[in-house]
């Protein structure tokens, strides 16, 4: 269940410390558990969340430093960095992408 509300309002600071003591076990043990889980360590897993929440954001031409400050980014920079280290690109090339397709159809 914390996943679920975790993936509807996904948040950057959310740690596997607050994560581990909510369900009652050691950060290492939760570290342990959660990769076992979902095949992905928290950070991953929690970076995937984001930029989910990100590539929605953008299709429905929300602002990235909007998306950013939604994230829990203090500066846009910082959201711009992680999602051009995960996606390959910056978030204005999905969002100028998407907008594209837009005109098309």
């Amino acid at each position: 269940q914390q996943c679920a509300e975790f993936m509807e309002r996904p948040d950057i600071h959310s740690s596997p410390k607050d994560w581990a003591h909510d369900h009652n076990k050691s950060e290492r043990t939760f570290h342990r558990w959660f990769k076992s889980e979902t095949g992905l360590s928290f950070q991953a897993w929690r970076n995937r969340v984001c930029i989910i929440y990100a590539l929605n954001a953008l299709k429905e031409n929300i602002s990235i430093t909007e998306i950013a400050f939604s994230l829990g980014y203090e500066h846009s920079a910082a959201f711009t960095a992680m999602f051009s280290k995960i996606m390959g690109y910056p978030p204005t090339h999905f969002q100028k992408r998407f907008h594209a397709y837009d005109k098309t159809l």
